[in-house]
């Protein structure tokens, strides 16, 4: 039945049902609607203005006014029910998103929002409105959102680290290592399934604690046979993951290495008690003193042992306490809220402002019981239960809605960086204000608010454009081996989750300044040791090779032809002069391939061929002209007879004032001329598997370093081949090496022919 059909019953003993039919009609279209899409309101509307009029022409306009208003309350009731059954539908609704946040039971936003949920579902039953309180639980549930992205962000900060300590440790073997691989699958699927796991974090921190600590004391097996056991028998006694054992047996080096490994872990455990007493600490001033001075000292290089532990049973007993008091003062406030009587026609029993009060109270209560303080909740009470004691119903409600806006401005400033700091004082004003049964103005403080606000917002698109420089700079060195780049690859994972979390709480932002200031520094040192790489490359001489390996001393060969015995292997001939030889890696056993092993970029070049990550060396070659060097000799000599020529098009030799552009030869044919470790001309834009040009950078200045490891070969050009690319190095007369990358080796001996013709055309 359409709503106005109520209406027409209600009233058909004194207005034909064609005339108010026809009165609703037009009532209706006047206001833009037609009379099936009628709602409560604009039939309210109607009844008080249209058919008010029309029924004083026949009936008394006390008579009138008495049956409007009965239709009124009708509609009234039917707009509650129909609240009271959206109410119910909201609070389901609710409660299913309250589900996924079930496992984080000790949260207090879980704590309250079970509180707010139970009353809700109270009033509800009992046909009051509980709009208030669903809002609250919607934006709980909001809270808690975020609250579990953020948590995921650092927990999977905390899993990329384990992996990494995981693969430091893996070689102490036991009980221990298969317990902390389990504990890092369990996170790992959790972490996929959008679930924290903060015991299992904790005990696999506090385990990669111990083995680290296990590694670092391997020179137990430099010391005599009983400190052996009394170390063993410390670090493997007993079940729990962080055992202590005596610093004094282990060198000073491992003792600060040692001492390092548990301030980090005590830095980390106080972070956290900072974390969990949140709402403890600020009614504390003497644990949030003496918290706040370990970890100056744990800043200050000092190692806290069992004082973190202790402090942690001394807070939990604190908090224990603190809910006790909170839980006498509800008590008290409860009673004063029962003794509350109205002026006649007005009970503090019936009127909205006693009842907003209960719902407090029902909520703080509840939100003690689940185990969390309700240090907000009972302020606010507090000072409801002195307006509603004192002052007339109308403005009574006036100063609690002024009351209760305070106290919204205060929450929202906690997490706006500044804006309690602005605030607090003002804040403080106002409740006097409003204590004192006076309105208080409150827009200069919501004015404050958004213009710390609009500078949270600006502060936060600067955080985001450097995390964004940090992982593009990250992409320039992540071929780079070591573990800075490590490090920095770990934190640019963190940082792209960071910056995809929406409205950061006050504490993810602070880990978010936190990860870009560490990672920026870490850019800083990866930045370093790339230029150092770079210096280091310009500084190999001719004699680099014979002063690292020793392998071409004339004196190791025993009198034998050098080039001879160096070149011959089981399946490669001694070479004729002015012949080409090859030699593979493995069979340099120890010498050319070992200098490899010390590539001074830190890029491993073993486990990394240059151009295909992953793949193994195929088969380098040189090339001589001369079976060995009697003296050494610089590239910048003539050619010796029978050396081959080299060319490639577009890149002109050094010192040429009208070199051109480099030109980029189909089919990823490229050119580079190499002088002093640094690429002076060649095309360095990424291309295939080079995605950034720092990397074809890096493969180019491989190849020219691996040359000049063998120049007192006399070599006329080095070759090798990784797959998909053969690589060919020739040194020029002028200085420096011509580098070319080509599909196979006789194109890049075409590009290295073109190159010999260049040159010549230009002389």
């Amino acid at each position: 039945m359409m709503l106005h059909r109520g209406t027409m019953k209600m009233l058909s003993d004194l207005i034909s049902p064609k005339a108010l039919e026809r009165l609703l009609s037009d009532g209706a279209r006047e206001r833009n609607t037609t009379l099936s899409a009628l709602d409560i309101g604009t039939l309210q509307d109607i009844l008080k203005r249209d058919i008010y009029r029309r029924l004083q022409l026949s009936i008394p306009a006390a008579l009138a006014k008495r049956r409007v208003q009965e239709v009124l309350d009708s509609l009234s009731q039917e707009q509650l029910q129909e609240t009271v059954a959206g109410h119910s539908t909201q609070i389901l609704t609710l409660e299913d998103q309250a589900k996924q946040f079930a496992l984080y039971f000790d949260w207090p936003e879980t704590q309250r929002l079970r509180a707010v949920l139970s009353v809700a579902r109270q009033t509800s039953a009992e046909g009051r409105d509980a709009e208030t309180l669903l809002l609250e639980g919607s934006e709980l549930i909001e809270n808690l959102e975020r609250k579990l992205s953020e948590g995921l962000v650092t927990q999977g900060q905390d899993l990329s680290e384990l992996k990494a300590s995981m693969a430091r440790v893996s070689g102490v073997g036991g009980p221990k290592i298969k317990r902390l691989d389990a504990l890092i699958r369990q996170i790992s699927e959790a972490q996929e399934s959008r679930i924290l796991l903060p015991a299992e974090v904790e005990r696999a921190l506090a385990l990669t604690l111990t083995l680290r600590k296990q590694v670092e004391s391997s020179v137990v097996q430099q010391l005599k046979s009983n400190q052996q056991r009394e170390m063993v028998d410390s670090l493997n006694l007993g079940p729990e993951e962080v055992q202590p054992f005596d610093l004094s047996l282990l060198p000073p080096e491992a003792q600060a290495r040692v001492q390092t490994l548990e301030r980090e872990h005590e830095a980390r455990l106080l972070s956290e008690l900072t974390r969990e007493y949140a709402s403890l600490l600020p009614l504390n001033a003497a644990y949030a003193q003496e918290l706040q001075a370990l970890r100056q000292r744990s800043d200050g290089g000092e190692v806290l042992g069992e004082e973190v532990t202790t402090l942690r049973g001394q807070l939990a007993d604190a908090r224990t306490e603190a809910i006790q008091a909170q839980q006498g003062h509800l008590d008290t406030l409860a009673l004063r809220l029962s003794e509350l009587r109205g002026p006649p026609g007005d009970t503090a029993h019936g009127d909205d402002a006693a009842q907003v009060a209960r719902q407090g109270l029902l909520v703080a209560r509840q939100t003690l019981q689940g185990g969390a303080l309700a240090t907000d909740e009972l302020a606010q009470l507090s000072e409801l239960v002195r307006t509603l004691e004192t002052g007339d119903s109308l403005e009574r409600e006036r100063l609690m809605a002024l009351q209760r806006e305070t106290f919204e401005l205060e929450r929202r400033a906690r997490e706006v960086p500044g804006a309690l700091g602005d605030l607090a004082p003002l804040i403080e004003t106002a409740r006097a204000t409003l204590a004192a049964g006076r309105v208080a103005d409150l827009e200069p403080l919501w004015s404050v608010l958004e213009r710390r606000m609009g500078e949270a917002a600006q502060q936060r698109e600067n955080m985001d454009a450097r995390a964004e420089r940090v992982m593009q700079d990250y992409n320039r060195y992540r071929h780079l081996a070591g573990e800075t780049i490590q490090k920095l690859g770990r934190l640019a994972d963190v940082l792209r989750g960071q910056q995809r979390l929406g409205v950061l709480s006050s504490d993810a932002r602070s880990r978010y300044i936190q990860t870009l200031e560490n990672a920026e520094a870490l850019l800083t040192e990866a930045h370093a040791e790339f230029q150092a790489a770079r210096d280091v490359t310009a500084t190999f001489g001719a004699d680099a090779l014979s002063d690292l390996l020793g392998v071409f001393d004339p004196e190791a060969f025993d009198g034998q032809d050098p080039a001879a015995d160096l070149l011959s292997t089981s399946s490669f001939s001694a070479p004729e002069p002015a012949s080409s030889a090859e030699v593979t890696a493995a069979d340099l056993s120890g010498g050319l391939s070992s200098s490899l092993n010390d590539d001074p970029f830190g890029l491993g070049l073993n486990d990394r061929p240059l151009g295909h990550p992953g793949s193994s060396l195929v088969l380098p070659s040189f090339e001589t002209s001369q079976p060995f060097p009697v003296a050494s000799r610089d590239f910048g000599q003539p050619e010796q007879p029978g050396a081959a020529s080299y060319a490639t098009p577009g890149l002109q030799p050094a010192g040429h004032a009208d070199a051109g552009p480099l030109e980029l030869i189909s089919g990823l044919v490229r050119s580079w001329l190499v002088e002093q470790g640094t690429v002076t001309q060649g095309d360095l834009s990424p291309a295939g598997d080079w995605a950034t040009e720092t990397e074809c950078e890096a493969d180019v200045l491989r190849l020219a370093w691996l040359a000049g490891q063998a120049a007192e070969l006399f070599p006329s050009r080095l070759s090798l081949e990784t797959p998909g690319r053969s690589w060919l190095v020739t040194p020029q007369s002028a200085g420096g090496m011509l580098v070319v990358c080509a599909p196979d080796p006789q194109r890049a001996s075409e590009a290295a022919g073109r190159w010999k013709s260049r040159v010549a055309q230009q002389h």
